[in-house]
């Protein structure tokens, strides 16, 4: 193998790291704007349950059947309303900030 050659396999492989460090950077900064695209809903979600909890108590069964029925009206699973509140918990001034727009759409109504 010549000293080009050898060169030539050396760019394609920093060229190859590249494009994946790249793509990991995008799909990160992806899951973000995701999960602020879906704060809308979720605030909507967050809203719903809470006039629930006034109507219904949670030791009920048709506690859970509703809550689920509010989490397929605005396309949630279980496991995305895990997922928003956990992005909620990474850093406290979500909280605050999300609480807020809570507050907002309860008193609109």
């Amino acid at each position: 193998m010549s000293l080009f050659d050898f060169m030539i396999i050396i760019i394609r492989k920093c060229l190859i790291l590249s494009l994946c460090l790249l793509d990991f950077i995008y799909c990160n900064k992806n899951t973000d704007s995701t999960s602020l695209k879906n704060q809308e809903q979720f605030v909507q979600v967050y809203v719903e349950l809470v006039k629930l909890q006034d109507r219904i108590s949670v030791q009920y069964p048709s506690f859970l059947d509703s809550s689920r029925a509010i989490l397929g009206k605005y396309h949630f699973t279980e496991e995305e309303y895990n997922r928003s509140l956990s992005y909620l918990n990474e850093k406290p001034e979500r909280w605050q900030t999300f609480y807020e727009k809570v507050l907002e759409q309860l008193q609109e109504e």
